[in-house]
C-alpha cells in the first residue's frame, strides 16, 4: 500500500508533503478484517483475517477498496458501530457509520463501502494532527469516551515546531463522549448482542 496522488496534505494553510505507506491499521468489531491505509492516501482498505494467519498466503488477492475517507488519516480505532479516524487535512475526528451503511447497503461487512462518514470534533487551532485514538469501555459505566491527542506533527516533520511555547500549545489530550464502545468490549455479559455478525 503506496501513497498516492492524495498525498499532500494541507493543514492551517500550509501544504505538507507526506509520501508515507500504510500507517492507519484498525480491527474490526468482529476480528473478521483488518482495515488499513496509508498516511499519503485517503483510500481506505479490508483485508481478511483469514488471510494474515495463512502462511505464504497472497496478500494482494485478497484486498479490497472499502472506498474513500474525507481526509488523509493517522491513527484509527473501530467501535461497535464504526472506525474513527483524525482527518488530518480537516484539523478534526471523523466517524465512518460502518453498521448503518451496511445496513443502508443490505450487505455483509466484507462488501461494504464507506458512505457515511460523520464529523464529531473540529478545530483548526487545537486539534491539528489528532493521532493516537482510543476508546474506554463502558463495561462499568453508561457511556464510552473517545480519546485522542491532537501533536502538531506536521510541525515536528518539517522541522517548525516550536518548543518554547511561543507559538502555543503543541500536544493536547481529548476526550469525547461517543454513543459507542471499544471494539474489544465484551457485550456479551449482561446480554448484549454483537453488532456485526462474527464469523469462525
Amino acid at each position: 500500500m503506496l501513497s498516492d496522488e492524495d498525498s499532500n496534505i494541507t493543514i492551517n494553510g500550509i501544504e505538507y508533503p507526506w509520501p508515507f505507506a500504510i500507517n492507519g491499521i484498525a480491527m474490526s468489531p468482529t476480528f473478521n478484517y483488518v482495515y488499513y491505509s496509508a498516511l499519503g492516501s485517503k483510500k481506505l482498505w479490508q483485508i481478511p483475517t483469514f488471510v494474515l494467519r495463512r502462511k505464504g498466503a497472497d496478500f494482494s488477492s485478497y484486498a479490497r477498496l472499502v472506498g474513500n475517507k474525507v481526509s488523509n488519516s493517522d491513527a484509527m480505532v473501530f467501535g461497535r458501530k464504526g472506525l474513527y479516524y483524525g482527518a488530518l487535512g480537516l484539523d478534526a475526528v471523523f466517524m465512518w457509520d460502518a453498521q448503518q451503511d451496511i445496513a443502508n447497503e443490505g450487505v455483509i461487512e466484507g462488501k461494504a463501502t464507506i458512505k457515511t462518514q460523520k464529523p464529531l470534533i473540529q478545530n483548526w487551532e487545537t486539534i491539528q494532527w489528532p493521532d493516537g485514538i482510543t476508546i474506554s469501555d463502558s463495561r462499568d459505566r453508561p457511556d464510552s469516551y473517545l480519546y485522542f491527542v491532537a501533536a502538531r506533527a506536521q510541525l515536528f516533520h518539517s522541522g517548525t515546531l516550536d518548543f518554547t511555547g511561543g507559538q502555543g500549545v503543541n500536544f493536547r489530550i481529548f476526550k469525547l463522549r461517543i454513543n459507542d464502545d471499544s471494539y474489544l468490549s465484551d457485550k456479551s455479559v449482561g446480554g448484549a448482542r454483537p453488532l456485526f455478525p462474527v464469523v469462525g
